[in-house]
This record gives C-alpha cells, sequence and structure tokens, in this order.
C-alpha cells in the first residue's frame, strides 16, 4: 500500500498542487521567522536599542551561515526529488545516507571556524564599541548551534523531497511554542540578556530536530536506508556535492555582499543599526510568502523533471511569478501606508529617525518585489532542472554590486544608499537569468542533457 504520506508532484492540476504544497512551507517559515522575532521584541522592550542593535549587528553573519548550510540541504533535496521522480528507489535511499555524512561534516566545520573567527569578523563590521560584548555573547551561541539548525533542515528537506510540507511544520510549531517560554525563562525570570535569547532559540530548535527523527524513523520506511546504501558512490557524491555547493554558494554569496552592507551600516551609528534591524525583520517577514512558494515550485520542478514532464515545470514557475506579483502589490500598500507603526511596534522606538529610516526601506524595498519575484522564479527553475553555474552567475554580480555600494554609494547616500543597493541588483540579476532561461528552455525542449 503507497504511503499516504507521500505526495507525487508529477500528477495533479500544476497550480493546486504546487499551492497546497507550499503553504506548509509558508506556515514553517512564519514559525522560524517568529524564533527571530521574537528575540527581536523581548530584547527591544526588555532592554532598550542597544540589545535590539546588537543582535542586528550580527544578523547578516547568521544569516550567511544559515544561508551555507540550508542551501547545501537545498540541493540535497533536488537531488532526492529528482530521483523520487524517476522512481530510483536505490538511488534515492543512498542519497539519504550520503547527504547525511555530508551534511554532519559541513555544518560541523562551519560551526568550528566561525566561532573561531566570529570576534575579528565583528570588528572588520565594524561594530560599535558600545554594543560589541552583548553581540558576542548572543551570536556565539547562535554558531555553536549550526550542527542543529542543519540538522532541523535536513529532516525537513527530506519530507518535502517526498511532497510532504506538513509535519515539519506541526513539529516547528511545538518548537515555537518552547522558543517563548524558554525565552521567558531565561530572560524575564533569570535576566541572562541576549545570550538567553540565543540559548532559548538553540534549545527550541533542537526540540524540532528530536521529534523529526522519531516521526522519520515511526512514519517512513521509505527513509531507512540498509548498510548497502552506505557504500560510497563517486557519481552519486560528486552529484550531491556538486548540487548542494551550488545552491550552497548561490545563497552564501548573497549574503556574503549582505555581510559587506552591514558592515558599512554599522559604520553609520546605532540609530541606524536600530532601524535597519527593525525594518529588516519586516521586509524578511514580507517575503515568506513568496519565498515559500519559490520552494514548493523548486521540489515541484524538480520531480517533474526527473519525471521528464518539463511542461509542468515551465507551468509551476508561470504560476509561482503570477500569485507572488499579485501578492506584491498588498504589500507595497502596506509599505506606504504602516511602514512606521511597523517598525515603531517591532523595535519598541518612538524615535523619528528610526521610524523615517525604517518606512523608506521598506517602501524601497516592496517596489522591487514584481522584479524579485521574476529573479527568484528564474533562478529556482534553473536549479531544479540542474543547471548549476547560472544562479551562481546571479549570485556573484549581486556581490559585486553590493560592494559597489558599499565602498561607493553609501558613504555618499547614507541609508538611502542602503535602501536602494538591493532592488537596483535585483533589476541587474533579473536580466542575465532571463536571458539565461530562455537558453535553457530551447536546450529543454532539443533533449539536451543537464550542465
Amino acid at each position: 500500500m503507497a504511503n499516504p504520506r507521500v505526495r507525487d508532484m508529477t500528477v495533479g492540476p500544476v497550480g493546486k498542487t504546487m499551492l497546497m504544497f507550499s503553504i506548509p512551507i509558508l506556515l514553517s517559515s512564519l514559525l522560524q521567522h517568529a524564533y527571530n522575532l521574537v528575540d527581536t521584541v523581548i530584547a527591544g522592550y526588555l532592554y532598550g536599542d542597544h540589545a535590539l542593535a546588537a543582535i542586528g549587528a550580527s544578523s547578516s553573519i547568521y544569516v550567511l551561515l544559515v544561508g551555507l548550510a540550508t542551501g547545501i540541504n537545498g540541493g540535497f533535496e533536488l537531488v532526492l526529488a529528482r530521483a523520487f521522480g524517476s522512481h530510483d528507489e536505490k538511488k534515492f535511499k543512498s542519497s539519504i545516507c550520503a547527504s547525511l555524512v555530508l551534511n554532519l561534516l559541513v555544518s560541523g566545520t562551519i560551526a568550528l571556524l566561525s566561532c573561531l573567527l566570529i570576534r575579528p569578523i565583528l570588528r572588520l563590521m565594524n561594530t560599535p564599541d558600545e554594543i560589541f560584548g552583548q553581540t558576542m555573547n548572543y551570536i556565539i551561541v547562535i554558531l555553536a548551534g549550526m550542527p542543529i539548525t542543519s540538522m532541523y533542515n535536513f529532516e525537513a528537506s527530506l519530507m518535502r523531497s517526498l511532497g510532504n510540507s506538513r509535519t515539519p511544520l506541526l513539529f516547528l510549531a511545538v518548537a515555537s511554542v518552547a522558543n517563548i517560554i524558554l525565552d521567558l525563562l531565561f530572560v524575564a525570570v533569570l535576566d541572562w540578556g541576549v545570550t538567553g535569547i540565543a540559548l532559548a532559540t538553540m534549545l527550541a530548535q533542537l526540540t524540532s530536530v528530536i521529534l523529526c527523527f522519531f516521526y522519520i524513523k515511526r512514519s517512513y520506511p521509505e527513509l531507512h536506508f540498509a548498510k548497502e546504501h552506505a557504500k560510497p558512490v563517486k557519481a552519486l557524491y560528486n552529484e550531491l556535492i556538486s548540487t548542494g555547493i551550488s545552491m550552497a554558494l548561490m545563497n552564501s554569496i548573497f549574503s556574503l555582499g549582505s555581510v559587506c552592507v552591514q558592515g558599512a551600516i554599522n559604520s553609520l551609528g546605532t540609530t541606524v543599526i536600530t532601524a535597519h534591524t527593525a525594518a529588516r525583520k519586516i521586509y524578511e517577514n514580507m517575503i515568506l510568502v513568496q519565498t515559500s512558494l519559490a520552494r514548493g515550485m523548486t521540489t515541484m520542478v524538480s520531480q517533474n523533471y526527473g519525471a521528464g514532464k518539463i511542461d509542468r515545470c515551465h507551468k509551476a514557475m508561470r504560476c509561482q511569478i503570477l500569485y507572488t506579483v499579485a501578492w506584491d502589490f498588498l504589500l507595497i500598500i502596506v509599505a506606504f501606508t504602516l511602514g512606521s507603526t511597523l517598525v515603531g511596534l517591532l523595535g519598541n522606538s518612538s524615535n523619528p529617525e528610526v521610524l523615517r529610516m525604517g518606512r523608506m526601506y521598506l517602501i524601497c524595498q516592496t517596489i522591487g518585489f514584481p522584479v524579485l519575484e521574476v529573479l527568484r522564479a528564474t533562478r529556482m527553475f534553473l536549479q531544479g532542472v540542474g543547471r548549476k553555474l547560472i544562479p551562481i552567475g546571479s549570485s556573484t554580480i549581486e556581490l559585486i554590486g553590493k560592494i559597489v555600494f558599499t565602498f561607493l554609494v553609501i558613504p555618499h547616500l547614507g541609508y538611502l544608499g542602503v535602501s536602494l543597493t538591493e532592488p537596483i541588483l535585483w533589476l541587474a540579476c533579473t536580466i542575465y537569468l532571463v536571458i539565461a532561461y530562455i537558453r535553457v528552455s530551447k536546450n529543454l525542449k532539443e533533449g539536451a542533457q543537464t550542465i
């Protein structure tokens, strides 16, 4: 009997199937961001602007490293989904085993190196002296817990590759409640400051890892591998490593540019850091619908590419753009009408400069969202059909652009330059990716092999 927890996305209506798969991913993303949002709110309300700035000053480093780890797992998920779509059981189970080994090696290495290098990195990023100690206390706990974060993403990727996006959501909901309880215990009761906030986040994520492990063990015989599946296969490891590194580089190159921009933001002072921290948290929640649909689309494209159904791959991408652009127009209205209010509520600040700069940032980003949707859809489509190098090229363009803005534009325009950086670069990357998409689509139609 077929496992009811497995969803074959190579059949059924494309738009409806993608939406039903993406909605739990969206809710999971909301809960994951709730971790950081709760941290931000508690820091702002209980400890003031300096604690909020301390978390924000290191946020780009965390995003960079998490993007690296989750990118690798995202690449593994694509290989798993293609194997599932082609009904290659042996490759599927061997891929699970190899992915687990690679995931543990990579996340452990990232945690170790980042903890050793974080102090000089924060200095290079111009972290203000008045918040340096709190920033170190917060980020060192987060970095040490990278294997925990990576393992949850790995377990969730396994279930999503089989079309199950609901169960990771359920366990993440439990972890979110645990995070709030631990935050209140460590901060409001024990007064451990930003260190307690970080520790609560890591322990809550560990809860979701444990729950996912026992659920997979009990409910998914499809994910159980035997001793023969653990035998290293060079071609499989090469595919996993190349696809994982491709996704990781795409994420980390993009995030490395954000680290450069964060250094420029830090040099503008604590008020600017506070405004950007609050506005960026709002921005990150604004794009959850779009990124969730993109992740759902990528899994759908990967399964259908493995099954040889290229027309469904193109249709999934078109549906993703249509749905997300419609959502973007609502967000533009929210940014114009409620931008200052949201920044003030999140950061517990009434400083007019904080509110003004935060609103300006949100307006600039949301106006650029429709362009971002085309960028995201084409990039994830190309990843889903195995084109590994082209998305890295778009991320490289964005990295170079952010370096240019950091040293040549932001020093002259201040926070306005920060607000304009990403929307302008989104346009440049979109042009590059659309041209690549047209060429790859022609190759797929002619039956060209994956490059």
